[in-house]
């Protein structure tokens, strides 16, 4: 695995987390559980909304880190659009 792949890997764990609980005390602070029924469908339910919030936390965090890397790569080939060709202590005297 090459560097940059370790480091999505790694950020996408962390964002993972962090989306897991966010979504976690957002499902418990508006939900109301009064049977058994009523746990199953809101655990079903959030492993559902889960997966689709990290889903798409992945592939939001994966482009940035993408246009990051590519912004990186490209600055070292953008050349200045004026070159100095003279001299300046010459045109100081």
């Amino acid at each position: 695995m090459t560097k940059l792949g370790i480091a999505k890997l790694v950020i996408n764990v962390a964002a993972g987390m962090g989306v897991a609980k966010v979504t976690d005390d957002f499902i418990k602070s508006n939900t109301t559980v009064e049977s058994t029924e009523d746990r199953i469908k809101v655990a079903i339910g959030s492993i559902v909304l889960g997966s689709m919030v990290s889903q798409a936390a992945s592939n939001h965090v994966n482009a940035k880190v993408d246009t990051i890397v590519n912004f990186w790569q490209n600055r070292k080939s953008v050349k200045p659009s004026v070159e100095v060709t003279e001299n300046l202590s010459e045109t100081a005297a």
